[in-house]
């Protein structure tokens, strides 16, 4: 499985320096689920597609969507398992910012 190890809370290494996270813990609770055994490999979000398409590894579990055209043509994908409406906030009294 591709991932980065640096995003918290999704994939990241605790005070340990144990690989875990969201993602981590959905992509175990699924080879469980599956019977097989998983090894994480970390690697950088610039080159982990390329790794999953190269043969690397088998799955990545880094929060990606397939937002591209080649992307969809490429890879096929799980259904949803975390929903992300990300905002940035502000003080209701902030005037600065719009």
């Amino acid at each position: 499985v591709g991932t980065a190890g640096i995003y918290p809370p999704f994939p990241y290494h605790n005070k340990e320096g144990k690989l875990t996270g969201y993602d981590v813990e959905v992509a175990r609770e699924l080879a469980k689920e599956l019977g097989v055994k998983i090894k994480f490999h970390e690697t950088s979000w610039d080159i982990m597609l390329t790794g999953l398409k190269s043969g690397r590894f088998d799955m990545v579990a880094n929060q990606v969507s397939l937002t591209t055209k080649k992307r969809q043509a490429t890879f096929d994908k799980s259904l949803p398992y975390s929903y992300s409406g990300t905002i940035m906030l502000v003080r209701k009294d902030e005037s600065r910012i719009k």
